[in-house]
């Protein structure tokens, strides 16, 4: 589906969810999470590197590790 639709597919999404999409003809990362927001999505962007966790301790832990 992503392939013929690109990233307007999240329309067709139901449910919980929290999901990356990386677009490599655009080289664009898409972080998405359901409408509701049941589902979390916690990011950090340190030193040119992006780190994305449904929990904020996993993005926490690789954070104090990187630096």
């Amino acid at each position: 589906m992503r392939s013929r639709m690109g990233i307007e597919c999240v329309h067709k999404f139901r449910g919980m969810f929290a999901i990356a999409l990386w677009d490599t003809k655009q080289r664009q990362l898409w972080l998405i999470r359901d409408r509701i927001g049941s589902s979390r999505l916690y990011y950090s962007i340190h030193h040119w590197t992006i780190t994305f966790a449904s929990e904020i301790k996993a993005v926490a832990e690789e954070r104090a590790a990187a630096t």
